[in-house]
């Protein structure tokens, strides 16, 4: 199974990364911002922001945390009408440096290490695959604009009846055959 390919990334080699750690700041620019929007499946995407930090947990471990800000127009699932939303969200990653030879054991986890780890073949990761997931998942899909709703009908089932109301009805239909036996 093949990843599919993102519209934004910036490869990051692990191996770089000091004792004291590494604090990175990612700004896609309009042009990467519009691909995003495209694959993001929204109108426009005004902005994104994230800063990240990447440490070392331990040989082979490193942990990636950051935080993106995004502003974007979605369209109402209702009134097709634009709505401007703003997401911010944390992002945390656990990565195993995997051997390059086979035959090297790997390093046990250090104990902060999570049972979440994603394992990478080679030192070099891509910083903005977990934001954009990150931003994927966070996205509603069936936003609506304030205020914007379905008119009910009066026909029907009424809203303090409730939903069952009408389970309960066809519980106590009798059928002309039932009926007949009855009497």
């Amino acid at each position: 199974m093949t990843k599919p390919l993102l519209p934004y990334s910036v490869s990051f080699d692990l191996a770089s990364v000091p004792d004291t750690g590494r604090e990175l700041i990612l700004a896609p620019s309009a042009e990467i911002r519009r691909r995003i929007a495209a694959w993001a499946k929204v109108s426009v995407l005004e902005a994104l922001d994230a800063s990240i930090r990447i440490a070392r947990l331990g040989e082979n471990y490193y942990f990636y945390e950051g935080r993106f800000d995004a502003a974007l127009v979605q369209t109402c699932a209702i009134t097709l009408e634009p709505v401007h939303t703003k997401i911010a969200r944390d992002v945390r990653r656990v990565y195993c440096v995997q051997p390059r030879t086979r035959q090297v054991k790997p390093v046990a986890p250090p104990h902060d290490a999570d049972e979440e780890t994603e394992h990478v073949d080679g030192s070099v990761v891509d910083l903005a695959a977990p934001l954009l997931e990150e931003l994927s998942l966070a996205i509603d899909p069936y936003l609506r604009a304030p205020g914007a709703g379905f008119a009910v009908s009066g026909a029907g089932i009424r809203a303090k009846e409730g939903p069952f109301t009408a389970l309960k009805q066809l519980k106590d239909f009798e059928t002309p055959a039932a009926k007949s036996r009855k009497s």
